[in-house]
């Protein structure tokens, strides 16, 4: 959390640097990358809004005639490379800024820009990179991406109500739409606007339906939504009061509700997803050690390893394979890296979701995961070492000095 912390307050700085004629873009970026992130705080998606916000502060900037050094330039473009390789999806955010920028100035010139060629530079190196430390990954990326588009996915129309994080990129884009021409910062107003879409386009590209996927969309509804708040009229619109109070209505819900949580956090009343995470690190203990955590979700994960300091051994963050169709080629292959990762270091305990009755989430896949790794060889003999010690809240944990059932025997 400290280097999270440290993260976005160096960034911050260069944000400083390229936001001198528009501080409601700070204001928008402390409020979203530091007090508010709430249960997202260090999660990819918010360590991604953080990387991303200097290089639309920066194309606010150029577009208002400001501009900024070459050197903040290349860091924001570089930092925006970051961003985009810690979440693709987020690709669209530069895309849609690239777009806007040269349509505005009607030329195609505008690549040029140090920002968007140290951005292709760095995604460029950063590949390069991957592609050599990680040979195979040319190899396997195509499998990969097959099961990840086998995974089920929620409809279109239910991504697009789904609640606040979506409400809130709706109402500040139907803000920009009915005020964006009143307000003299008009070119403002549109690259937030663009990001703000581009946001929402790529959470509905991932199609998961999980809230962190929707950050970075609400996160710049809200600054757009503070920027519709601030700005200055052109000449007198009978229309400043009630754009004004428009905008900073539309921000209640969404502050309320993370402002609510991080109080009810505060004082010790935790959501369902919170308490669930405070039972895995119970079962896990405090003492730093190698483990395993067998569950689809990876809020059952994340940010648990993180904040105890314990070395998570599988490869892959959560057992996601579990929800690939019976017959997929990816689904054996995954479960055998599992087998392997368990093999070639052992965790010294293992925590399985099993939830039972009212333990079970809402829209919870009913999935084995014990019985589904012990179906593999390689994972089965691992896990006959391993022993039911304890359950508590719809996990179990395994170790090897317990005297309980055998993993893929209780499973």
């Amino acid at each position: 959390r400290c280097m999270v912390v440290g993260l976005v307050l160096a960034v911050l700085a260069l944000v400083w640097q390229v936001t001198r004629a528009a501080p409601v873009l700070r204001a928008g970026y402390v409020l979203m990358a530091l007090v508010l992130p709430v249960w997202y705080f260090g999660t990819p998606e918010h360590l991604a809004f953080v990387l991303l916000a200097p290089y639309v502060a920066l194309a606010v900037a150029r577009l208002e005639g400001e501009g900024g050094s070459t050197r903040a330039a290349v860091a924001a473009g570089a930092l925006a490379a970051a961003g985009v390789a810690l979440e693709p999806a987020l690709a669209v955010v530069p895309l849609a800024v690239l777009a806007l920028e040269a349509w505005l100035a009607r030329s195609a010139r505008v690549v040029s820009a140090p920002e968007h060629a140290a951005l292709g530079a760095a995604l460029a190196v950063a590949f390069a990179v991957a592609v050599v430390a990680v040979p195979q990954l040319l190899e396997t990326g195509p499998g990969l991406w097959s099961a990840w588009r086998a995974l089920p996915r929620p409809s279109i129309g239910a991504l697009l109500t789904r609640d606040i994080h979506v409400w809130i990129v709706w109402f500040a884009l139907g803000a920009a739409l009915l005020f964006g021409r009143t307000v003299a910062p008009r070119r403002r107003i549109a690259v937030l606007a663009a990001v703000t879409a581009a946001g929402l386009t790529a959470a509905l590209l991932q199609r998961s339906g999980d809230g962190p996927d929707f950050f970075p969309a609400a996160a710049f509804a809200v600054m757009l939504l503070l920027a519709l708040t601030v700005a200055a009229p052109i000449g007198r619109s009978r229309l400043v009061a009630l754009r004004r109070v428009t905008a900073a209505l539309l921000l209640v819900p969404l502050l309320y509700l993370f402002g609510a949580v991080t109080w009810r956090r505060a004082h010790g009343v935790f959501t369902r997803t919170r308490a669930d995470q405070l039972v895995v690190m119970r079962l896990l203990g405090g003492a730093r050690k190698d483990i395993a955590v067998l569950s689809a979700d990876l809020a059952d994960v994340y940010p648990v390893t993180l904040e105890l300091g314990h070395r998570f051994v599988p490869r892959y963050p959560s057992l996601w394979a579990a929800l690939l169709p019976e017959a997929h080629p990816m689904r054996a292959a995954m479960l055998r890296h599992y087998g392997d990762d368990l093999r070639a270091r052992p965790p010294e305990v293992i925590v399985v979701r099993a939830p039972r009755g009212a333990e079970r989430r809402p829209r919870e896949p009913a999935v084995d995961y014990l019985a589904l790794l012990c179906r593999d060889a390689v994972a089965r003999d691992i896990l006959s070492r391993y022993r039911f010690a304890e359950r508590a809240g719809g996990f179990e944990l395994y170790r090897t000095d317990a005297e309980g059932a055998a993993a893929c025997v209780s499973s």
